[in-house]
């Protein structure tokens, strides 16, 4: 090579150096950030329980309502009284993020609490103008808030930010109760007939009448899962219970999940990534990394031959 050409490659070498320097480390530490984030993810999950199931349970005399938490694949509990000491009959919940949503009829309001720790962070979120055992259902999708009205025999569509109808009588039903939501799939409790109903959240259309039937116990509360749905039911004096079943196809998977609850108006579940979920994404990391490597050797190979060529 030409001495009097080796000042115009210097600037060309030190940033090829540069470059290199740069794509060869910068793959390992996006690896070894990744691998932190799954192992600490791992290590906080609770054995290999797949979500987390919240049930209301209402004290005799209405003294001691609160909210407990359950394992949702085993029915185990995780803290039976997550949310205690509440005077009152709560009626409804909800389950956004890591927000409890509940509706307590003794204080016309509807509450937030942290779902996590149980923390009340606003008890008096909403004030309901009307008796809040008229509000038995909740759902929520995005900014749209699902309101079945057990007394009132509607399901009504509210925007969750100003409260305001987008339509009050989307779904008119003999005594609806719980609801759930499944994209635009709109499940229904209906707790005097003992059925599980299906219809169009948007239009309010029937998809299917009678998509769980024969719930003798009273059908109060409903929440989803994948395509497990959670059916709670009254039962007798302390005697309710919480059954898994097929949202496809209606079939029980455990009718008998959760028992001995009193009460259960409400239920919700928070799903947990499977253990698959960040291997997956730590073997993606991984590739991410090895694909680099590759492009740093492909790199140094084509500047090579272009200073040959030189």
């Amino acid at each position: 090579m030409d001495s009097d050409r080796s000042y115009l490659l210097s600037p060309c070498l030190k940033q090829s150096h540069e470059i290199n320097h740069h794509i060869e480390f910068d793959a390992a530490p996006l690896v070894l950030c990744t691998l932190l984030l799954v192992v600490t993810a791992l290590w906080a999950m609770p054995g290999n329980a797949l979500a987390q199931l919240y049930v209301i349970h209402n004290g005799a005399g209405s003294t001691n309502a609160g909210v407990g938490e359950y394992d949702a694949t085993s029915g185990d509990p995780i803290d039976a009284n997550l949310i205690s000491g509440i005077n009152g009959v709560l009626t409804g919940l909800a389950l956004s993020g890591n927000d409890l949503y509940l509706v307590n009829p003794n204080t016309y309001t509807v509450g937030e609490y942290n779902a996590t720790t149980g923390a009340p962070i606003n008890a008096n979120l909403i004030s309901l103008l009307t008796s809040a055992e008229n509000f038995v259902g909740l759902a929520l999708s995005g900014n749209i808030l699902f309101v079945a009205g057990n007394h009132l025999n509607t399901v009504g569509a509210y925007n969750a930010t100003t409260g305001a109808a987008i339509n009050a009588n989307l779904i008119t039903a003999t005594s609806p109760g719980g609801l759930a939501l499944s994209g635009n799939d709109l499940f229904l409790a209906d707790n005097e007939f003992g059925t599980i109903s299906e219809y169009n959240a948007t239009t309010g259309a029937v998809i299917n009448a009678n998509l769980i039937t024969g719930l003798a116990g009273g059908p109060l509360a409903l929440a989803l899962s994948g395509n497990t749905l959670f059916v709670a039911n009254y039962g007798n004096a302390d005697n309710g219970t919480v059954g898994e079943y097929n949202a496809l196809t209606g079939a029980a998977i455990n009718a008998n999940l959760v028992s001995g609850t009193y009460a259960p108006y409400t239920i919700a579940v928070a799903a947990v990534p499977e253990p698959s979920s960040w291997w997956m994404a730590l073997g993606g990391a991984a590739l991410l990394g090895v694909m680099r490597r590759k492009n740093t050797a492909r790199d140094r190979h084509s500047l090579s031959n272009r200073f040959e060529d030189w």
